[in-house]
């Protein structure tokens, strides 16, 4: 292969983006020059710079909501959103604090406290999501004025590194959404968005994670380290062996302090009873509502339940497992 076109920027280029949605063609270009360079592949030339950086650039990326709207993190502390069609062409400097009397360019707004070195959209272009070496991660509102949304994601990110690093956000159809973000302490962390709960560290690789993917699609994600490896990881299999499979008849009830299980219609129950070839087993429903409305009896059951009764002391939540990657990839070839 050969290359189609060559654009001199004479300086280390920390991250490149083109557009998902736009028409155009343009390669946006962070590099140590404190400008953003944007270079069109029909034309072979550059097109813009857009200034306003104080120091190199260490991120960039496409609004996928708008095509001409355009995000670059710096390294000192800044995040600006561009719109490449102005003469004038940075909209605003986002600011971690909020500050309502402050103009929107003022060159005290600051996104985090040193470089930032990662930024990455929510699916829908609503949100954007903020990694710096404050190791700090931020949650920003762009559709209302780039409005710092606090959430803590709370202080067990490491991002120690210059090197640009990105984060991923699950699928439109994952509810909640959740935030998977390398970090140097050779694992990937995956926190719920919205919240910043920590759900899962997925831990495998032996060396400092530097890049992670998602399979549109598929419930897989993909995490790459400086150990050579490219890492699979999909959910657990809950596949149960036809063996072992049983058919089960489930009746909504109401269960009196002797033990005693009345079935009610749909809706009305306080409990499900799970029938079985070889055992009956009970479980609390979440509305005790109706516990003592005592309707009349239409089914009638004997029933030893799993705790006891009338305080429904729940079950032990079960041991929560270290997650393993599925399959390894070598990288080095």
């Amino acid at each position: 292969m050969t290359p189609a076109c060559d654009f001199p920027l004479e300086s280390r280029v920390n991250a490149q983006a083109m557009s998902p949605i736009a028409s155009h063609c343009l390669v946006a270009c962070a590099a140590e020059d404190p400008r953003i360079r944007l270079c069109d592949l029909r034309s072979g030339a550059f097109t813009h710079s857009l200034t306003g950086h104080n120091g190199s650039i260490l991120s960039c990326i496409w609004s996928p909501r708008q095509e001409h709207l355009l995000c670059s993190g710096g390294y000192d502390g800044t995040v600006r959103l561009w719109d490449i069609r102005q003469a004038s062409a940075c909209l605003r400097s986002l600011d971690r604090h909020n500050s309502e009397s402050r103009d929107p360019l003022a060159e005290i707004n600051s996104a985090h406290a040193k470089g930032v070195n990662g930024l990455t959209f929510t699916s829908d272009g609503r949100h954007l999501i903020s990694l710096g070496l404050d190791e700090k991660i931020r949650l920003w509102d762009t559709c209302d004025e780039g409005r710092h949304v606090l959430v803590n994601y709370g202080f067990t990110w490491r991002n120690r590194f210059k090197s640009y690093m990105q984060a991923v956000v699950s699928d439109a159809d994952v509810w909640p959404p959740l935030l998977y973000v390398p970090s140097d302490d050779h694992q990937v962390l995956v926190f719920k968005l919205w919240d910043g709960q920590l759900v899962k560290r997925l831990k495998g690789a032996y060396g400092r994670v530097t890049c992670a993917e998602t399979r549109p699609g598929f419930q897989e994600l993909y995490s790459g380290s400086n150990d050579c490896e490219i890492l699979v990881w999909e959910p657990t299999s809950l596949a149960i062996d036809e063996e072992e499979a049983q058919e089960v008849t489930v009746y909504e009830v109401t269960v009196d302090a002797d033990g005693i299980a009345r079935r009610v219609p749909k809706g009305q129950g306080t409990h499900l009873i799970y029938v079985t070839d070889d055992e009956t087993h009970m479980e609390e429903k979440a509305n005790l509502e109706t516990y003592l409305s005592k309707p009349e009896p239409t089914y009638q059951a004997s029933v030893t339940p799993r705790w006891p009764l009338p305080s429904l002391t729940p079950p032990p939540r079960p041991s929560s497992k270290r997650v393993y990657p599925s399959r390894h990839v070598d990288a080095k070839a």
